[in-house]
């Protein structure tokens, strides 16, 4: 009898082929962590796609180097057909109406075409290799079509879905053309996970309105077709981070940062230099604070790193020409010889020097306007010190809220909310922070990447 197996799909595969060895390579993300971390002991396997024939060959090959269990099955796409379904479709049209901000959609027939024919490509993929006994688990807004792709033609599979990003109200999501199309992709998974209690509400509210389907808040039933839904924010590899940001060479950092980075008070921003982060509202908030809160000129610094991404793309190139100004006009009005409030990196970090920044970092600040989870909030929690923990100040509209009940929250489109929630981390005693920051972390204790992907 042939045994039944996991089968998880995202966009892209977990690992990559290293330039520079030839290695097979980990890949960053939560995503990763979480289902690398689930000890399974039966096969399975991950379909993402590959534009190159030659390294989906190698994927394929080296994969049990890192777990004999895993199958990496990489599906080759033509790479004009992949810019258009996930650059154009899922970039220009998913990403920026799922995060509240129609005015960055694109949206063109050919490219949804291509969506539809990316989304049938990995079913007949998945299909190749499962049987009616699997379980498949999808990953995110590239998908929408599969569930219903593969239980036409697999009817008993068991599928399930992730939404990794938020689910906008029903008024945003009527201005999706396709959004029938989407809906009628999606109802036929079995279970649909979202990270947020109000991303489910969403998803229910756009169900009755555009189907006229009623569902409870865990379940909708379809003819005889049962969706389950449910709400599981994702985490991260806790224990795993803890051991790293204690480790030896991570500690060495942390002392080359101290040194180095002369700052009384030192809040840090790690975000993708992306629209939804919010970083122009971050700058404004800062800067109010400075000018509410003359006492700190001089003790508070804001560093922040800022992760390229998508720099060719014109929305993307105006936020960081505004982002740019901000921090000139900043260190401008309020810079004094040997005080520059923020030094800002246009670029990545690597993993030990971004858990000693953690570590250095009196406080995170995190300003997004929408976020599916966030989980830089999160990791900043298990990597602090208890003997001289940070604060954690962050946007009540990042899914991590739900999460993090003892940071202080922001609502980043109101500058005095940002300014007033960092003097109160600048002020804030120890007692307070060391309370706030263990309750977080005996939080975080118990709800691993693991925990959340079993």
């Amino acid at each position: 009898m042939t045994k039944t197996k996991r089968i998880f799909v995202s966009n892209r595969l977990p690992f990559n082929i290293s330039t520079k060895t030839g290695d097979l390579q980990r890949g960053s993300g939560g995503l990763v962590s979480a289902l690398m971390g689930v000890h399974l002991d039966q096969p399975f396997y991950w379909l993402g796609f590959e534009t190159d024939p030659g390294v989906a060959a190698e994927l394929k090959q080296k994969a049990q180097q890192v777990d004999k269990q895993l199958r990496l099955q990489p599906v080759v796409i033509n790479k004009k057909l992949y810019d258009s379904y996930y650059d154009k479709f899922s970039n220009d049209v998913l990403w920026p109406l799922f995060h509240y901000e129609s005015q960055h959609v694109l949206f063109r027939r050919e490219d949804w075409n291509s969506y539809v024919e990316a989304n049938r490509l990995m079913a007949d993929e998945i299909l190749k290799v499962a049987i009616e006994t699997d379980t498949v688990w999808i990953h995110d807004f590239h998908f929408f079509l599969l569930p219903a792709m593969l239980k036409e033609r697999m009817p008993k599979l068991q599928v399930g879905f992730f939404l990794h990003i938020p689910f906008p109200s029903s008024e945003i999501f009527r201005q999706l053309p396709v959004r029938q199309e989407i809906l009628a992709g999606l109802i036929k998974a079995d279970l649909i996970g979202f990270h947020e209690h109000s991303y489910l509400r969403h998803f229910t509210v756009s169900l009755t309105a555009q189907m006229g389907i009623d569902s409870s808040f865990l379940r909708a039933q379809i003819g005889d077709h049962t969706l389950n839904l449910g709400v599981y924010p994702i985490s991260i590899d806790n224990e795993g981070l803890k051991e790293k940001s204690e480790s030896a060479a991570v500690t060495a950092r942390t002392h080359d940062y101290e040194n180095e980075i002369k700052s009384n008070f030192l809040v840090l921003g790690v975000d993708r230099l992306d629209y939804s982060k919010g970083l122009e509202l971050k700058l404004r908030g800062f800067r109010r604070m400075l000018k509410k809160y003359p006492d700190v000129r001089g003790e508070i610094n804001l560093l922040q790193v800022a992760v390229p991404t998508r720099t060719k793309v014109p929305a993307y190139m105006r936020l960081k020409k505004e982002v740019d100004q901000l921090v000139g006009t900043i260190n401008g009005e309020f810079g004094q010889p040997g005080y520059v409030p923020v030094q800002y990196i246009f670029n990545s970090v690597v993993e030990n020097d971004l858990l000693a920044l953690y570590r250095r970092a009196d406080s995170i600040l995190i300003t997004s306007k929408r976020d599916g989870m966030n989980l830089v909030a999160v990791e900043y929690a298990v990597s602090q010190n208890l003997e001289n923990p940070g604060v954690v100040i962050l946007s009540e509209f990042a899914g991590a809220a739900s999460l993090l009940g003892d940071s202080l929250f922001i609502n980043p489109w109101d500058e005095d909310s940002i300014a007033d929630a960092l003097y109160s981390a600048y002020k804030m005693p120890k007692e307070e922070r060391t309370s706030r920051m263990q309750s977080l972390q005996e939080i975080l204790s118990r709800y691993s990447a693991t925990e959340w992907a079993k």
